[in-house]
């Protein structure tokens, strides 16, 4: 069986390169690290999850900025996205 590891990829977090390498030495496969370019201002609709919207989503980090640092401090680990806005970015830039 197979480990992954969805990191929320945010200024808060531990950084990339650090968790990556924790988690490979604990025998996880892989990690995983989203986007989400595009957070409004105002907040017109609730949160799903009863309380407001996440810091998280405010300071997210460019995932394959993140996924470079890990993979510079890692050997054997996967490395992804969980999720890339594709069309949101310019087709060089992926």
């Amino acid at each position: 069986m197979e480990f992954g590891y969805m990191h929320v990829n945010h200024l808060g977090c531990r950084p990339p390169a650090e968790m990556a390498k924790e988690l490979e030495d604990r025998g996880f496969d892989s990690i995983w690290v989203p986007e989400h370019s595009h957070i409004p201002t105002p907040v017109s609709s609730a949160y799903p999850g009863g309380e407001d919207l996440p810091s998280a989503y405010w300071h997210m980090m460019d995932p394959f900025v993140s996924l470079a640092m890990a993979a510079q401090a890692t050997s054997t680990i996967k490395l992804a996205t969980g999720i890339c806005l594709v069309l949101e970015h310019e087709l060089l830039d992926l």
